[in-house]
């Protein structure tokens, strides 16, 4: 199995024969993150992750983005469609079918300051009792964070979507980091494996980074 877990089509998991689909499905994975800020299944672990890929309806864009265009929702849905026979036909449709629905919507998001992590300035941490006033809100501003865990223990990195409620993405052990797309206007909050809460971040226009501190 050679692949992102978080991208793999269905057949890259069962082992069945792999082709211009299967980069449909990943290309389809990858749309939904841009669109909503997170990939269709978020799951906790590999085998969680392998059967929402295998068994789950991907999630309606327009349940965190309503403004997302009925057409381009179907687009993504259609990508992620467990048959492989039943996707687009080929990238070119694809693309031009993307082209002509998104136009000035992909137009109006500057691309994120392209700048190495090293440089991106620091995101100043927040109280965790601001999680209860917080959620997402739609905007256009793409932006990336990058987590680092400077803690001595595992840390889990939630999205608070549009109902303010967590989102779980990534499991962050010590001296971890990872970089996560995301938009300004969609807040971050991290809890210790116990679902604690210990820290929220705010995203900001320019890349910044969200260490987080503690024992």
């Amino acid at each position: 199995m050679l692949g992102t877990p978080t991208y793999m089509a269905p057949e890259q998991y069962e082992g069945k024969d792999v082709g211009p689909a299967t980069d449909l499905y990943s290309f389809g994975a990858t749309l939904h993150a841009l669109l909503v800020g997170r990939p269709p299944f978020p799951g906790a672990s590999l085998p969680h992750l392998m059967l929402q890929h295998l068994t789950q309806p991907p999630p309606r864009v327009t349940e965190l983005r309503p403004d997302i265009p009925a057409e381009l929702e179907w687009l993504v849905l259609e990508l992620l469609t467990k048959d492989p026979t039943c996707r687009p036909a080929s990238a070119a449709s694809t693309s031009d079918t993307l082209r002509a629905l998104t136009g000035d919507l992909l137009r109006s998001t500057p691309p994120p300051e392209d700048r190495p992590p090293s440089d991106w300035a620091p995101l100043p941490p927040r109280p965790p009792a601001e999680e209860r006033t917080l959620r997402s809100t739609d905007d256009a501003i793409s932006t990336r964070i990058e987590f680092v865990n400077r803690r001595g223990e595992a840390v889990r990195i939630h999205w608070l979507d549009y109902q303010g409620h967590r989102v779980f993405y990534m499991r962050l052990d010590p001296g971890m980091s990872y970089i996560q797309q995301t938009y300004v206007s969609h807040p971050w909050i991290v809890t210790n494996t116990a679902e604690t809460p210990l820290v929220v971040f705010r995203p900001t226009a320019a890349p910044g980074r969200a260490t987080i501190h503690g024992r």
